[in-house]
């Protein structure tokens, strides 16, 4: 579905947080499968219309849940949140399936990558009993042993890059087709945990200090946010009760003053 121009505008209610397409051939889906009484999250590839779904054969490492899936941008590998022993991490695998090749090793979990073309991993990572926070591997990631780089001092060097400024949390990060800005949710710079939209540079254009642009000011809890492929337009899902709806709206190219929150759109 095209989005729309102007501000915002509101259209059916959508809700899958766990689907990627990349391209009109191919689309990638976390989907629930219920078995023995229990309910697993698989990966599924399909056509972007939703049918032909096939499990993607996944061979190295063994999962209790696969989430998240993100396809890099040339289209040849995915990356996902695999939890295993009770906590995710990123991983990495062909687009076609095959051996899974870890993209993340620390404590706590990392969800919803988003990769750049250089092959560096935007995503959330949550410290046990921590907040989540953005943060960004070195080009070509990292992982245990042999991929987990240290200096002469022992002192990692391929540690991730935090992406995060203060103390609010920040997560479902996706990063913009031009690969210049992060869109991410988060409860910054609110009084009563509303979450609204943000976006904050990945590239600024003078070396100084990213700027973080607030999107949407709203009554409600906004997620999924996704990028129009001009890199100007964000569409993400807003509930508000029990109504629900996708909602597209332009990203402001300079941080607006502070507003009284609304809850109408």
């Amino acid at each position: 579905m095209p989005l729309a121009t102007g501000n915002q505008k509101r259209f059916v209610p959508i809700y899958n947080d766990d689907v990627e397409s990349r391209n009109d051939d191919l689309a990638i889906a976390a989907l629930a499968r219920f078995a023995d009484g229990r309910s697993f999250t698989e990966l599924r590839t399909m056509t972007p219309d939703g049918k032909d779904a096939k499990r993607l054969g996944l061979t190295g490492a063994a999962f209790t849940a696969e989430r998240d899936p993100a396809v890099s941008p040339d289209g040849k590998s995915i990356v996902f949140a695999g939890e295993r022993d009770g906590h995710f991490d990123l991983w990495r695998v062909p687009v076609t399936g095959g051996a899974t090749t870890a993209v993340t090793n620390d404590d706590g979990d990392e969800r919803w990558p988003s990769v750049l073309a250089d092959g560096r991993v935007v995503f959330a990572h949550r410290a046990p009993h921590g907040t989540w926070r953005l943060e960004s591997t070195v080009a070509g990631g990292f992982g245990p042993g042999a991929d987990r780089k240290t200096g002469p001092t022992g002192v990692r060097t391929d540690a991730p890059v935090i992406l995060t400024t203060g103390e609010a949390a920040e997560w479902r990060p996706r990063v913009s087709p031009d690969g210049k800005w992060v869109a991410f949710v988060s409860n910054r710079e609110s009084d009563s945990g509303e979450i609204d939209i943000w976006v904050r540079e990945l590239q600024p254009a003078d070396a100084g200090k990213p700027r973080t642009i607030r999107v949407t000011r709203t009554t409600g809890a906004e997620s999924a946010p996704t990028w129009a492929p001009d890199s100007k337009r964000i569409a993400y899902a807003l509930g508000l009760g029990a109504q629900a709806a996708t909602w597209v709206a332009t990203v402001p190219t300079t941080p607006a003053a502070p507003t009284t929150r609304n809850s109408t759109r």
